[in-house]
């Protein structure tokens, strides 16, 4: 380049440095400044805290991460010791998602903080109670004296969050001083709560219950033990739920806390204590609204007690087990209890006033128990004095063994109730101590349930489940577990074997309450009992109903099975596939996979698809290994193979096995009638007839009638006729109301074949006639019947009948033969 384009290069100026400079000293200012005024401001905050809780401030130092850390002052102070102070969450147990909040327990023994927090490290765990034993905390279970070794811990499973509720349900919080960081953090804790982020909004409460005071503090003390409960802690929960009722005076308040302990205890096995907790409180007058759920809450519990199932039976069984109806599981909704709580007390509220003593009549209709209404306001005496002043009132006799009348003097109650029947009194003064009352013309005797025979005692149990579920739905109606309480009415009037008023029960429960929760449950159980009186298309429409519903718990899975399963013993192995393709995908990883996959596999098989058959099978292979579902998997296994054999060689040896793999199969536990279809054809391939009738005549006896027994019916014809003429009439014609009319004429006219070919010709013609003169009979099952009337009548020697069967007009009916001694004397002329 020349020395033209050259370009000077020039020093930079001391102006053009002194600017940077003085930038960088203004912003090295600034910060000084805002340092010193943050140093400041967490002077004054940390000054401020202390003024307001000097002794949590000077006893305990926190890290840096939020842990509590007891000083030196703690131990070396007099008169204290370790155990001044509770035990220190565990930061697994207290850390979430949202952040560290640690509360730090203030002095005394006496602090509801310290008491959850300690409930959290000590787990000790009760013997379990024999039968008979009478609780020592059950002459007050609502104030019983807490002994942590004598307390039951078992860990509940953490309860899924109910789904968030618009903001203006939720409870006013508990407010202190506004603006304060103690206001803050209730605000967090109550949004919290509010989402259902149960954890971190314990978290929170903790500190703000061991540095409050006042009546709002058991608002607090009962959403924590909503916390706790929800998160499954049953010894924390039970902790602060006995706090609240020890220290409050507010009705609903102590309500709230009852039903809360309650739960725990039969939670955890201790229904019976429940029970005579929420009876007592029942007659001692914690509830009379319309709106509570303490009459629902021991509805349930006393109806629990009825079953069909032995006690134990895992759930995903009950499901499949068309005996045994499905007992709804009432659900708790933390946010709904506060909002009943804030919406009904207030701090003021106290316990109501006791009424003047008085026992009054206020209905009475008839002399049974149940017939006579009371109102009690009687003080605290014993339940043996209470009893004989009821019975004097009401003029009735009482017989009380010595014994047990010793038991009764030895319990107190404060009865204070209004229009409660007698038999719910009797009920909660016997139950506590496991004593059944019977009334035998005016007279009360009462008697020890251990010395009752054991059908005794069930039908007293279901008659008690009736008194108590009705009492449940007429006291508090608006209440949103009243349809639990329908439906377990439901249930037990179906166990008590009254069906159809079981079924109308349960369809009036749908129509009352379509939108409840308990809604799915009520549906499962009505399809059930409509399927058990051979109405199929009813029940899968009750199922189909029960899939759908979005409340509650999901019923989707099994519901497809039912349907599934109805199609397979409907004779429509085709219309089967859809739904239990469907319950395949839904029951994957569940309980109900291993049902699932036999119940598919069922289907492809009655249709001779028996590589899907086998794939189904072998997909699913590794939740098909429980002892019984095991042996079902081999049985429909070694079926396939049996059918799928071509080569003489196989074909003998798939037959060994099948017959070894139906020596172990039980029937019973098979689920669907589907099952003995596919076992007696097994049977007769494999040469052993005599076991296929036994099987195919078992079921027809014993099941409930459905299409697919037919197939049975006309295997039996060829194989024993004479067997199948004597079957009871009442399985093979049955009333039109209760089955599908395909299914009616099937079964006429099978019957008509056996007595055909037994020779009982009247009966036979007598069952075509019934068919034909039927408006339920197709064509094609007046053509059936025709033939084989004519083919009865010529075997009768009714030769012109017989052709006009075979022509296609029904004879007119065929006068009886004269008897002998209506004939005329020989010798006499016409």
């Amino acid at each position: 380049m020349s020395g033209a384009g050259k370009q000077t290069e020039v020093p930079p100026t001391p102006a053009g440095i002194a600017i940077p400079i003085r930038r960088l000293l203004l912003v090295l200012t600034g910060c000084g400044f805002l340092a010193a005024g943050t140093a400041v401001g967490i002077l004054l905050e940390r000054q401020i805290s202390q003024s307001r809780n000097p002794a949590a401030s000077t006893d305990n130092a926190h890290t840096a991460d939020g842990h509590a850390v007891t000083s030196k002052s703690d131990h070396a102070a007099p008169g204290h010791g370790d155990t001044a102070h509770g035990p220190a969450l565990d930061h697994s147990s207290t850390n979430s998602e949202h952040g560290h909040e640690t509360a730090a327990a203030p002095h005394g023994e006496n602090s509801l903080a310290a008491e959850v927090i300690a409930a959290h490290d000590s787990t000790p765990t009760l013997p379990e109670a024999m039968p008979g034993d009478q609780p020592e905390s059950l002459t007050d279970p609502l104030t019983a004296e807490h002994h942590p070794d004598a307390e039951e811990h078992s860990p509940l499973p953490e309860t899924a969050a109910a789904p968030a509720l618009p903001a203006e349900t939720v409870p006013p919080p508990v407010m202190m001083l506004h603006g304060s960081p103690q206001d803050e953090t209730l605000a967090r804790a109550d949004q919290l709560f509010l989402e259902g982020s149960y954890r971190a909004a314990r978290d929170k409460y903790l500190p703000l219950i061991a540095g409050s005071s006042g009546p709002h503090t058991l608002h607090l003390a009962l959403k924590l033990a909503l916390c706790e409960e929800m998160l499954g802690n049953s010894k924390a929960a039970q902790t602060a739920y006995r706090h609240i009722l020890e220290h409050s005076t507010q009705q609903h308040v102590r309500e709230a806390a009852l039903l809360g302990q309650t739960r725990i205890w039969a939670a955890t096995g201790r229904s019976e204590l429940a029970t005579a907790a929420l009876f007592k409180a029942l007659l001692e007058g914690l509830t009379s609204d319309r709106n509570s759920a303490l009459p629902h809450q021991l509805a349930c519990l006393v109806a629990g007690r009825v079953r069909t199932v032995p006690s134990g039976t895992p759930a995903h069984e009950v499901m499949f087990r068309d005996e045994a109806l499905v007992p709804p599981e009432l659900a708790v909704h933390p946010i709904q209890v506060m909002d009943c709580v804030s919406q009904v007390s207030t701090p003021n509220t106290d316990v109501k006033d006791r009424s003047p003593q008085s026992i009054r009549l206020s209905q009475r209709s008839g002399n049974q128990p149940d017939e006579i209404v009371l109102s009690l306001h009687i003080g605290r005496t014993s339940a043996d004095a209470i009893l004989k002043q009821v019975l004097t009132t009401c003029g009735l006799r009482c017989h009380l063994p010595e014994s047990d009348r010793i038991q009764l003097a030895e319990h107190t109650l404060q009865p204070d109730c209004d229009d409660v029947p007698l038999s719910l009194i009797l009920d909660a003064i016997c139950e506590p101590f496991e004593l059944m009352w019977a009334s035998n013309d005016g007279e009360i005797a009462i008697s020890s349930a251990s010395n009752a025979k054991v059908e005794d005692l069930a039908a007293y149990r279901r008659n008690a489940a009736l008194r108590v579920l009705r009492f449940a739905s007429a006291r508090a109606p608006e209440h949103a577990d009243v349809a639990a309480s329908c439906a377990e009415l439901g249930r037990v009037i179906a166990v008590s074997g009254a069906t159809a008023s079981a079924i109308q029960t349960l369809e009036r429960t749908c129509e009352q309450y379509p939108r409840s929760e308990y809604v799915p449950i009520v549906w499962y159980n009505l399809g059930k009992l409509l399927m058990k009186q051979g109405r199929p298309d009813d029940a899968a429409i009750a199922f189909y109903h029960a899939a759908d519903m979005l409340a509650g718990a999901s019923l989707e899975a099994a519901s497809y099975l039912y349907v599934g399963r109805m199609c397979l013993e409907n004779d429509n192995p085709r219309g089967a596939i859809t739904p239990l393709t469907r319950a395949m995908s839904l029951a994957t990883g569940t309980p109900y996979e291993p049902t699932a996959a036999l119940q598919l596999s069922c289907a492809y098989l009655m249709l001779n698809h028996f590589q899907r058959a086998n794939s189904v099978l072998m997909d699913h292979r590794s939740s098909l290994e429980a002892p019984g579902v095991s042996d079902q998997a081999a049985f429909l296994s070694t079926l396939v193979h049996y059918h799928a054999a071509t080569e003489a060689s196989d074909k003998f040896r798939a037959g060994s096995n099948l017959i070894g793999t139906m020596t172990n199969l039980n029937l019973r536990n098979c689920f669907g009638g589907h099952w003995t279809y596919l076992a007696g054809n097994a049977y007769r391939d494999t040469g052993m007839t005599q076991d296929a009738v036994q099987v195919y005549r078992r079921c027809i006896e014993t099941s409930y009638p459905f299409p697919l027994q037919n197939r049975m019916r006309a295997t039996l014809l060829h194989d024993a006729p004479e067997l199948l003429s004597t079957l009871p009439s009442g399985k093979r014609a049955l009333a039109a109301e209760q089955v599908p009319e395909t299914f009616q004429i099937d079964a006429l006219l099978t019957e008509a074949n056996a007595a055909y070919h037994h020779g009982k010709y009247d009966d036979a013609v007598r069952l075509c006639r019934n068919i034909l003169t039927s408006d339920r009979a197709t064509q094609d099952r007046r053509r059936t019947a025709l033939r084989l009337m004519g083919q009865v009548l010529q075997a009768q020697g009714h030769y012109e009948e017989s052709v006009q069967c075979f022509t296609g007009t029904i004879p007119a009916e065929i006068p009886a033969p004269a008897s002998p001694s209506a004939k005329q004397p020989k010798g006499v002329s016409r």
